[in-house]
């Protein structure tokens, strides 16, 4: 897997995180609900994106062990396996990837939140 398949996941992630984050900010702004399905179906997407990168960056990694069903299990256990992959491939530098990664994730309720403070 080639570097750049690896950055489009993280391309598209923060593209994806950004376009709600900007969605928020003005649903926020104006007083308008936010459209639940829609937050819901980004954060699948997002969550998706997070288990491709986390797929395509362990291929060529020899200290990563991957079971048949690699992709499916980052996806649906991503919450304790993703830090630890990242603890295990990165160091600590890793735990404030997954930070920044869960910073993305609820961009749009930070935006919100920080519009409701300056109001």
């Amino acid at each position: 897997m080639s570097w750049h398949r690896k950055s489009d996941y993280l391309v598209a992630f923060c593209a994806l995180s950004l376009l709600m984050a900007i969605y928020g900010g003005v649903t926020s702004w104006y007083g308008i609900r936010t459209s639940e399905p829609l937050l819901d179906l980004s954060t699948f997407i997002s969550l998706i994106l997070i288990a491709l990168w986390v797929d395509a960056d362990s291929r060529g990694r020899s200290n990563i062990y991957r079971p048949y069903e690699y992709g499916w299990l980052v996806y649906i256990y991503w919450i304790p396996y993703v830090p630890y992959y990242l603890w295990r491939t990165r160091g600590a530098k890793g735990l404030l990837s997954f930070a920044g990664v869960v910073c993305l994730l609820v961009s749009w309720w930070i935006v919100q939140w920080i519009i409701g403070i300056a109001r």
